[in-house]
């Protein structure tokens, strides 16, 4: 049977390893499922950082645990599918492996893509908009070099448990962050309405807050997408060149 390859799948949010996860075959099973679609009848993959919930690579290592969805990975890259991956706040610690090893063009900041007739602004989500300052300087910490490479030469286990330990008691203390109050104070609604006013987009797509949410903006063409987590919630979005959707993967 010949399928047709016309759809652009929009992943965010898998925090495949977390510490909060119970079962780990389980969720990785479920994210294989959802990329099976994709070989199907993707046309393009976009991972919208924090796939992983912590992926600090080295120069000869990359981190245990995610074979089958790295091979799954390579599969939809031998195929001739497209996938880009925008770092997040956790997987941002990438060296070449992806890029070599899967023919995965890696991104570190947002970037704008023609998809059929419209225009994407694409985003992981982090650094957008009103962030405080504890969260610059966490930032600005994670992406440093000088930092990157004294972190390289602790010793692994550590290095893990300490980043694993961080990001569980992270995500506890922050359980109502995907609870949506109001577009005025969502910092990623509040630079779409900035950002749409001089530039043309059609959808601006996030990941990062772990909330689903779809807006239309005020200047009535662009729309907003906030598309959930794949760990939790377990929605992801697609675009066929018609209809955008997000959906939930039961």
């Amino acid at each position: 049977m010949q399928h047709k390859h016309n759809k652009y799948y929009f992943i965010a949010d898998a925090h495949l390893g977390s510490a909060l996860v119970k079962d780990h075959k389980q969720h990785q099973q479920k994210l294989l499922t959802l990329l099976d679609n994709v070989l199907i009848d993707g046309k393009e993959l976009f991972l919208l950082g924090d796939i992983f919930d912590f992926w600090f690579e080295y120069k000869y290592l990359i981190p245990k645990g995610f074979t089958r969805i790295l091979a799954k990975l390579q599969q939809i890259s031998d195929n001739g599918i497209k996938i880009h991956f925008f770092k997040g706040n956790h997987d941002v610690w990438q060296l070449d492996f992806l890029n070599n090893e899967l023919g995965i063009e890696v991104h570190s900041s947002p970037k704008t893509f023609q998809l059929y007739d419209k225009t994407f602004f694409l985003a992981h989500g982090d650094g957008i908009g009103n962030e405080t300052k504890i969260f610059k300087f966490a930032r600005w910490c994670f992406y440093n070099p000088v930092l990157q490479a004294i972190v390289r030469v602790l010793p692994t286990s550590l290095t893990y448990n300490i980043a694993l330990k961080w990001s569980k008691s992270s995500r506890e203390a922050n359980q109502n962050y995907s609870h949506f109050d109001s577009e005025l104070n969502n910092s990623l609604v509040n630079f779409a309405k900035q950002h749409c006013i001089n530039n043309d987009i059609d959808y601006y797509i996030f990941g990062h807050q772990h909330i689903y949410l779809y807006l239309a903006l005020p200047n009535q063409k662009s729309r907003i997408c906030i598309i959930g987590d794949f760990f939790q919630q377990f929605t992801y979005a697609t675009f066929d060149g018609e209809l955008f959707s997000c959906d939930t993967f039961e």
